[in-house]
């Protein structure tokens, strides 16, 4: 939830105080939308969508079908939107609560809340070098998957053909068709600018059971700001 929309349901000032309470709802039967009956501070009544309020007055709209339920199901999707909504503002402001701390003010007689001192998360070793990592090879049409390139030269070994090395072959191929890697001597040093990246080999399986192959570079480790981020796909 945005800042801006977590303190228009925290102050009062920025507060939407032109709906007086929501009195009913009730379910179109040609859209399926949702409405609500409002009675406005005017003393004036209406009936408005739904998705409007979800927007401009989530609090109170998450309230109201609390208390009034409009499926009969607790998976329907405004009941378990008005229970996430509620979560996730209690959640945010026991969050405000734990960062600021209030302290009377000396000169008025107004709350000033200070920032509380940061607190250090000190992680343990189970907590270090956790690797999400699948137990077995993903099944796609049949086909087990390998995971790295290791498992597939396994993979051929075990089945008796190269059609994971054939695929394999192919990618780097292009890769060197199109100069996109430049190979430097033993010993020598990286040129100026360099940013180390690791390589990772994806493989799949085709739907006429051709195999896949694909050598991707972790961008997410190096700044690509100056650098073209172009992907063609035939």
């Amino acid at each position: 939830m945005p800042t801006e929309e977590l303190y228009n349901q925290m102050c009062k000032d920025t507060r939407v105080e032109e709906i007086e309470k929501l009195i009913t709802h009730q379910v179109s039967t040609t859209t399926g939308k949702l409405y609500v009956l409002v009675q406005w501070h005017t003393g004036n009544s209406s009936l408005i969508e739904a998705a409007m309020l979800q927007k401009d007055e989530p609090q109170r709209l998450a309230t109201f079908i609390r208390l009034n339920p409009v499926e009969r199901s607790r998976n329907g999707y405004w009941n378990k939107w008005a229970l996430t909504t509620i979560a996730t503002i209690n959640r945010a402001c026991r969050r405000l609560k734990s960062i600021y701390e209030p302290s009377l003010n000396d000169n008025a007689d107004e709350t000033i809340f200070y920032r509380r001192a940061r607190k250090i998360l000190r992680r343990t070793p189970k907590h270090k070098n956790k690797k999400h990592f699948l137990s077995e090879p993903a099944i796609v049409l049949g086909i087990p998957v390998p995971r790295n390139p290791v498992e597939a030269a396994a993979f051929d070994k075990a089945n008796g053909n190269t059609m994971w090395a054939d695929s394999t072959k192919v990618e780097t191929d292009g890769i060197q068709e199109h100069g996109t890697l430049e190979f430097l001597p033993p010993g020598s040093l990286p040129p100026e600018g360099y940013q180390k990246a690791p390589l990772r080999t994806i493989y799949d399986v085709k739907h006429d059971l051709r195999r896949k192959t694909r050598i991707v570079i972790g961008g997410h480790k190096v700044d690509a700001g100056d650098l073209s981020r172009y992907s063609s796909v035939v």
